[in-house]
């Protein structure tokens, strides 16, 4: 009876663990047909993060959405498009849009395929880059976005670091 019990436990685990995976890649499919909430600029300015966890912005004003922009090496137009290049060689990694201030691009994960828009917009007249990073579907992120704009901080100061 006991082997009975556990087998049947076994085969309803199993069972749960796939309904979970599904559910996981069924909400990277969607994130891709999801349209996109918040991505542009509004009346010239970045939006602001919505009331789910799963956004960064420079300029928010609510410090758990609260992340800080940053300046480039050499504060010119050069400089943000040598910082998009960058970024766009990153697996996974879309630019969709880009002007001389302005870009969006896409991070796909690896594993279940959600995407995440990152937006950023360069002020020509202070060298600084404001950004915002957000997912398309689901409730938190487990703190990805928040990672994605650290790393790419870190890589800014990295390259101001002489060598």
């Amino acid at each position: 009876m006991a082997k009975k019990i556990a087998y049947i436990s076994i085969g309803v685990l199993a069972l749960l663990a796939i309904i979970f995976i599904y559910r996981f890649y069924s909400l990277g499919a969607q994130s891709e047909s999801t349209e996109v909430a918040g991505i542009g600029l509004v009346d010239g300015q970045l939006a602001a993060c919505g009331d789910k966890p799963n956004c960064v912005s420079s300029t928010a004003l609510d410090e758990a959405f609260r992340v800080e922009g940053f300046k480039l090496p050499s504060g010119d137009q050069g400089a943000f498009s040598s910082l998009i290049a960058s970024l766009v060689e990153g697996e996974g990694v879309k630019l969709v849009k880009k002007t001389e201030e302005y870009a969006h691009l896409t991070f796909r994960s690896q594993m279940f395929g959600f995407i995440d828009d990152l937006q950023l917009l360069f002020n020509v007249e202070t060298g600084k880059v404001e950004l915002r990073s957000s997912s398309r579907v689901g409730y938190s992120d487990l703190g990805a976005n928040r990672k994605r704009v650290e790393a790419i901080r870190k890589k800014i100061l990295d390259a101001q670091v002489p060598k």
